[in-house]
């Protein structure tokens, strides 16, 4: 008896979706044990499992995640390009962008900028998380250059990538700007600020997710599988 696999779109969202879900439950797991029970270690557990902290699973999750997407634009960028596709740079051009961000997950760049900018300029509050300025320009400059590249996608496709593209920048801008405030307030060590890590990693995460989705989608309808 032959069994035909098929790795759907949907099929992959439900993966990311559960794998998102696990390390989100996990890190709420070890919030409790931290400010509910007194322990904040476990045997490295807890640590293992920060959404708050780098080089650990959720960390290697979320680069690995942003690199596959990567890799699709960079597949459609190729069979865009074979038909000589006037789109053809956009999606190479994202695919670098999404490239980018993966190091930048993995090796938290752009918070190198925020000290300094924060003392330059005597930043606080919302913006005492100072590197969200440069990036909320770069976002205004990215959604200029790719306003015209994004109207021109399928319906389906485009509503997938501005859900997309609102729940990445909320959680990475928006919540990331809250967040700011209550650490600029002396909150940081409270159950408040773990709470909003959770909503800001989980939208970034679930984001990408969706983008990888639309990816999928768009390459099954418009490139042929």
């Amino acid at each position: 008896m032959e069994i035909d696999h098929q790795l759907t779109p949907k099929t992959v969202l439900i993966v990311l979706g559960g794998v998102i879900s696990a390390l989100v439950l996990l890190n709420l797991a070890g919030d409790f044990s931290t400010y509910a029970l007194g322990h904040g270690h476990l045997y490295g557990l807890i640590p293992l499992f920060d959404l708050n902290r780098e080089a650990n699973i959720p960390t290697l999750f979320e680069a690995s995640i942003l690199l596959f997407a990567a890799l699709l634009l960079m597949v459609i960028s190729v069979a865009r390009k074979r038909t000589q596709a006037a789109d053809q740079n956009s999606w190479r051009c994202l695919a670098l962008i999404f490239s980018l961000l993966a190091i930048d997950e993995a090796c938290a760049i752009h918070e190198l900028f925020t000290a300094p900018l924060r003392e330059s300029f005597g930043l606080g509050g919302i913006f005492y998380y100072a590197w969200v300025i440069p990036g909320m320009l770069l976002v205004a400059i990215l959604g200029v250059r790719f306003l015209k590249w994004l109207l021109g996608l399928p319906r389906s496709t485009r509503n997938l990538f501005l859900l997309a593209a609102v729940m990445f920048i909320g959680g990475a801008i928006g919540i990331e700007l809250i967040g700011s405030y209550v650490d600029a307030s002396g909150s940081r060590h409270t159950l408040l600020y773990r709470l909003l890590i959770a909503v800001e990693e989980s939208l970034e995460m679930t984001g990408v997710a969706v983008f990888i989705f639309g990816l999928l989608g768009y390459m099954r309808d418009e490139l042929g599988g």
